[in-house]
């Protein structure tokens, strides 16, 4: 007979904390360390990732630079434009979600390559994509959304893309 009156407690402690996780309006502890990551708020006031930037020493040349994209995005929306010095591309990415069971979660980016001091990449206009098109929603910061798996996926796109500088020069 106790147990059952346990029950209902746990299970309200539970959803709770499920809850509390979803919408904490506190940018996730992982994200701590990670440089180059610009914060802002949604229309809720919840933490999203507006802007991350990596740079790396090696610099690009106009005629390697297409390619080392093209090899380096997983899967481009549009083809890489050069513009003042500037690579630009819009691909989809697939990051590991730890909440809701789902495992994977798409999302959509606009990547900038610069010649700054080697290359300075630059993700901006970051959303969740439903079906390989970008939703409302931009990358979330709080825990529940696991934005360390999101940034740990657009460090591996920076990773392809300059191995494959490096491999050009």
């Amino acid at each position: 007979m106790q147990k059952l009156k346990l029950f209902p407690v746990l299970a309200l402690a539970v959803f709770t904390t499920a809850l509390a996780g979803c919408g904490t309006t506190s940018i996730s502890p992982a994200m701590t360390g990670k440089s180059g990551v610009k914060y802002g708020a949604d229309r809720d006031g919840y933490p999203t990732m507006v802007e991350i930037v990596f740079a790396r020493a090696t610099p690009y040349s106009e005629s390697s630079a297409r390619a080392c994209i093209v090899r380096g995005v997983e899967q481009p929306v549009s083809a890489p434009t050069f513009t003042a010095g500037v690579w630009q591309v819009t691909a989809n990415g697939a990051m590991h979600w730890d909440g809701g069971g789902v495992g994977s979660l798409p999302f959509r980016y606009n990547l900038s390559l610069t010649p700054v001091n080697g290359t300075t990449y630059t993700f901006t206009r970051m959303f969740y994509a439903n079906g390989g098109v970008a939703s409302a929603s931009p990358l979330m910061a709080s825990s529940w959304w696991s934005p360390q798996h999101a940034y740990a996926a657009m460090q591996d796109v920076v990773g392809r893309i300059d191995e494959c500088l490096k491999a050009d020069r």
